[in-house]
């Protein structure tokens, strides 16, 4: 049995991707989100903000591996991990900036007072300038609120977990060899942008790790031939970007693969292999989520992959 744990207070500075993506700025009709009369606009932007500093981060874990005497094939581990995160930088509005407007924990992160020289400097720095989607020509008069998302560092996050696996490892003879291993990960995390909202439920949701994932292999041996078989599973996740709430199923997918070794080398001398391998032998395909704009994506690239069934060959020579 072997036994670790660790402490340690770090930080991290933005990347210069968080820092310098360009950012925009869209002039919209007020009366979208109920404010102001007819002739009043809201200005919203979004995007990189080079005025971003580091984040910080307080972390420990434990760590357990068992390899039984009586059993020694057999190995079990785990590691338990909690990291808290404070000056997280995000974009302050999850989700879409235009319910912030309706939401009073983004009350202070809404500018209901702009001034004129505020407002030309936003538009000045936007990479195309403004977008005006009003119908009337851009008057900074008529503005009556500044929704700013632009990264910047007021996420306090949190997130703990375990990750585990157990395998079995067992020699036939003659050649012969078996294994077998499960792993698989779970975790939570939850995020608080400001004092006033509340805490929001990261993991398990689309575009945000799913709470548990596992993978399943088993390994057969023998003498030039190696065959293997995986099975991968995804939890289910929710997408709550809209009023009703939408779940996602668990989705599970299966690898294959069959090596062959035609010349085996030890160390350096020559050796030849080959191979065929098959990755979502069944072709899943990602869970379809709804969209909230034309430019997003239909599916949970976080947790699924837009490949389908992926058949290789390959020819591997060394020496």
């Amino acid at each position: 049995m072997t036994l670790s744990g660790s402490w340690s207070r770090s930080f991290k500075a933005p990347t210069l991707y968080q820092q310098y993506i360009f950012y925009e700025t869209v002039l919209l009709p007020a009366s979208i989100v109920g404010a102001g009369n007819g002739s009043d606009t809201i200005l919203l932007v979004a995007g990189g903000n080079p005025d971003v500093g580091p984040e910080r981060a307080r972390s420990w874990t434990a760590g357990l591996e068992l390899r039984p005497k009586a059993l020694p094939e057999l190995t079990f581990s785990a590691s338990w991990y909690d990291i808290r995160y404070t000056d997280r930088v995000t974009g302050p509005i999850s989700g879409s900036i235009l319910a912030a407007f309706g939401d009073p924990g983004y009350a202070s992160l809404i500018d209901f007072m702009p001034d004129p020289a505020s407002l030309a400097a936003l538009i000045g720095g936007a990479q195309f300038g403004l977008a005006n989607f009003t119908g009337a020509p851009y008057d900074p008069a008529s503005v009556v609120a500044v929704a700013d998302n632009r990264n910047t560092n007021v996420a306090a996050w949190a997130l703990k977990g375990i990750d585990a696996r157990l395998s079995w490892d067992q020699a036939l003879g003659q050649g012969r060899s078996l294994g077998l291993e499960i792993a698989g990960s779970w975790i939570d995390s939850e995020q608080r942008i400001t004092a006033e909202l509340p805490t929001t439920q990261l993991a398990g949701t689309i575009f945000n790790p799913a709470k548990l994932r596992m993978r399943s292999t088993a390994r057969f041996v023998t003498g030039p031939l190696t065959a293997n078989l995986a099975i991968n599973y995804i939890g289910g996740l929710e997408d709550r970007r809209f009023d009703e709430l939408r779940r996602l199923a668990p989705t599970a997918t299966v690898d294959i693969g069959v090596s062959y070794t035609l010349v085996r080398g030890e160390g350096r001398d020559p050796g030849l292999e080959i191979s065929l391998t098959a990755q979502n032998l069944f072709n899943e395909e990602p869970r379809e989520i709804g969209q909230l704009g034309p430019y997003d994506t239909p599916y949970d690239s976080t947790n699924y992959s837009p490949i389908g069934r992926f058949i290789a060959f390959g020819i591997r020579r060394h020496w």
